[in-house]
């Protein structure tokens, strides 16, 4: 169990600053946002109470107290915010980014590399449809009100929780929502 955590956290450090990484996260801000006026690229500290309240709530560690965050502003003033995070796969990590827009809702899902030789389908424009509107507050559950998918089960888990899990902690971050039993 250490040996895997320790090969994850290894992996997590070396592919949030990999280059390619950070890329494919811009080509497709870019594509999603091709008329926005500003992309800033920042670091989103996540405080031990919050990481205990997350946890808590959502029965998942969160492996770093540090996440890849871009805010990006259009041209019509509204405003997004993209958040890169990884998550178990069956022996690989799963790097996705979500875009969530100013309510805090899933605007967009994108897997940015999947490195497992099953289970792919998660990359699916149509399987990730699945999650934009959700927020912190929404059903994440996989059978209930997101599909699985046959031979990509952990991996679906997967994606569904960490989704929650970033939207959880964009409510926290942004609307300070209840923790006062973990100050």
């Amino acid at each position: 169990m250490i040996a895997r955590l320790l090969i994850y956290f290894l992996s997590l450090v070396s592919l949030i600053y990999s280059s390619s990484i950070n890329d494919k996260v811009i080509k497709r801000i870019d594509k999603l946002f091709p008329n926005s006026i500003k992309i800033e690229e920042s670091k989103l500290g996540i405080k031990e109470k919050e990481i205990l309240f997350i946890e808590s709530k959502l029965k998942q560690k969160l492996h770093s107290n540090k996440l890849h965050v871009w805010e990006v502003l259009t041209n019509n003033n509204k405003k997004y915010t993209a958040i890169l995070d990884n998550v178990m796969g069956k022996s690989m990590p799963i790097t996705f980014l979500i875009v969530f827009n100013e309510n805090n809702d899933i605007h967009n899902i994108s897997i940015i590399k999947y490195r497992e030789p099953y289970g792919g389908e998660i990359r699916s424009t149509r399987w990730l449809k699945q999650f934009e509107n959700l927020n912190y507050s929404s059903n994440y559950k996989i059978g209930s009100s997101i599909d699985g998918i046959s031979g990509a089960t952990i991996s679906t888990n997967s994606i569904s929780r960490g989704a929650n899990k970033l939207a959880l902690l964009l409510e926290v971050k942004d609307k300070g929502l209840s923790i006062n039993s973990y100050e």
